[in-house]
């Protein structure tokens, strides 16, 4: 019963999101709210599944994937709990979710970026054993990632923003499949 409520408020939230209103507009208790709110209309909204447990955590796993191209360890962290929480009861993402959980443990760029490695390939498999019901997602590759050996995330958009090289090469690597509703 608990993890039905949770499920319906992570649905709320995000058709809040994809209506393009604010869940925070009648509440402005901080400016980190104001913060969080900007940074998820920044978010292109992505492909929508059969399986609308997975939209939410395909859209959180995106999340954490920006945070990483950004830089920015603290949201990276803060996004794989989440991910972590919604990848419960998706058939076939139990290891998806100890990664999620691993990366979510620690605070080094470098050790979020070597376990995203992992958490990319684990949720490309969920995702191909899963029907894409709307959109597309773009399978990217970087050569330069995981010590020159390479290493391939999900993504929304045509556009490279790497989560591996993050600021410092943003735009290394090229799109290698494309994903979409059949």
């Amino acid at each position: 019963m608990k993890k039905t409520v949770k499920i319906k408020q992570t649905l709320i939230v995000l058709s809040a999101l994809l209506s393009g209103s604010s869940i925070y507009a009648q509440h402005d208790h901080s400016s980190h709210q104001k913060q969080e709110m900007e940074h998820s209309s920044e978010h292109k909204i992505g492909p929508t599944f059969k399986n609308e447990q997975l939209t939410i955590a395909y859209n959180s796993y995106t999340q954490i994937n920006e945070a990483l191209a950004a830089d920015n360890a603290i949201d990276a962290k803060k996004r794989s709990s989440q991910l972590y929480e919604l990848l419960e009861g998706v058939q076939g993402a139990g290891v998806a979710q100890q990664e999620a959980k691993k990366l979510s443990a620690t605070k080094s760029l470098k050790e979020q970026r070597d376990i995203f490695v992992t958490l990319s390939a684990e949720m490309t498999k969920v995702i191909k054993d899963n029907d894409i019901s709307k959109g597309e997602i773009y399978i990217t590759f970087c050569p330069m990632a995981n010590n020159n050996e390479g290493a391939y995330w999900l993504s929304n958009d045509k556009e490279i923003h790497n989560p591996y090289l993050g600021l410092e090469m943003s735009k290394c690597g090229s799109v290698k499949e494309i994903l979409n509703a059949d």
